[in-house]
């Protein structure tokens, strides 16, 4: 290995352009070994997709192929990713703390998965990821013990309007603040479908619900109802 490739910990290739290939980019994470933190941010050619006679399955030590057990950060924000490619890629990188993947196109059912490989996450921003709904923030509630920080924002488009109508609801609410005992941070931005209306964030949550929750970002949330607000603030 190169003194480079022993040495190094964070890299930063952020808007790149066609140039920057998947599979160069995976060579480059298992090459260097120490490597704890890539930013590879708006490169829409970049899927992070792992060829398939290189995946090495989950706590099996057969394959030749070196995997990187050090990355904890991953900020991959309109990239390329599908739910295909993040379920391959957390089998193998399992001890991510930090992951953005904001504007992938994933599903509920990878992000379940997700949520069984990578125990450790931390922070999880999944903002613009419009096909995960209330039964993909579930499995991650219930799934992600250690979750201080989740982000599940709707941009708005260019006449004003959220990117998707009604995504979460106020399901989503109740499954973060009841079960993701550790969170501190929720933001919810232009989600219209949260009320706050629901019996459960109304009567037991004031009881039984999250007191770590530090910053709770609802900006946007049209459908608010202020006179519940107070209930659970």
């Amino acid at each position: 290995a190169s003194k480079l490739q022993s040495s190094l910990t964070y890299l930063s290739m952020t808007n790149i352009g066609r140039d920057l290939e998947s599979l160069n980019v995976i060579k480059v994470l298992d090459s260097c070994l120490k490597l704890q933190f890539i930013d590879l941010a708006n490169n829409r050619t970049v899927s992070l997709a792992i060829p398939s006679s290189d995946v090495k399955p989950f706590n099996n030590a057969s394959t030749t192929r070196i995997v990187n057990n050090n990355l904890l950060y991953l900020k991959a924000s309109t990239c390329c990713i599908n739910s295909q490619i993040l379920v391959q890629f957390a089998s193998q990188y399992i001890a991510l703390q930090y992951l953005n993947i904001a504007g992938s196109t994933i599903n509920d059912s990878a992000v379940e998965i997700l949520s069984l490989y990578c125990k450790d996450l931390l922070e999880l921003n999944l903002c613009d990821c419009v096909s995960v709904t209330d039964r993909g923030i579930e499995q991650i509630s219930r799934n992600l013990k250690k979750l201080q920080v989740i982000d599940l924002s709707n941009t708005l488009s260019g006449d004003g309007k959220p990117i998707m109508d009604r995504q979460y609801t106020d399901k989503t609410i109740r499954s973060l603040l009841g079960d993701a005992k550790l969170l501190i941070e929720l933001s919810v931005c232009n989600q219209i479908g949260i009320t706050l209306t629901s019996k459960w964030l109304r009567k037991v949550f004031p009881i039984k619900g999250n007191y770590s929750l530090q910053k709770f970002d609802l900006r946007g949330c049209d459908s608010l109802s202020s006179n519940y607000l107070s209930t659970i603030l």
